[in-house]
């Protein structure tokens, strides 16, 4: 189910994508799931410049409004396990192997 339904269903009302009368038949939708399937099925038969839009749609108006990472970026931030990003970062100081290093071949990892 979409969150945020009003908010994607008035941009996509705005960007032309949805006409006044299609955005009414969705409006008049029992719940959530309805309507998500009513605007999907609605956007896909316009095509697929309508299809991107709706894409740049969902993703612009869910960056403004969660204020949180999508949960894919969750997934890599260790957000999910717990571990804190800051954990997560290393930084690699090589170790001279002769007194007057001149080549990466003298150094070595640490």
């Amino acid at each position: 189910e979409l969150q945020n339904l009003s908010v994607i269903l008035e941009n996509l009302y705005q960007k032309g994508v949805l006409s006044d009368e299609e955005v009414r038949n969705i409006q008049a939708e029992r719940d959530g799931y309805d309507k998500t399937r009513k605007i999907l099925d609605s956007v896909m038969k316009k095509g697929e410049a309508a299809c991107y839009e709706f894409l740049r749609i969902i993703h612009v108006t869910r960056k403004r409004t969660l204020g949180r990472p999508t949960p894919l970026s969750e997934k890599n931030t260790g957000a999910s396990t717990g571990i804190p990003q800051l954990w997560k970062t290393s930084c690699v100081v090589p170790v001279p192997k002769i007194s007057h290093p001149k080549d990466l071949n003298h150094f070595r990892p640490t």
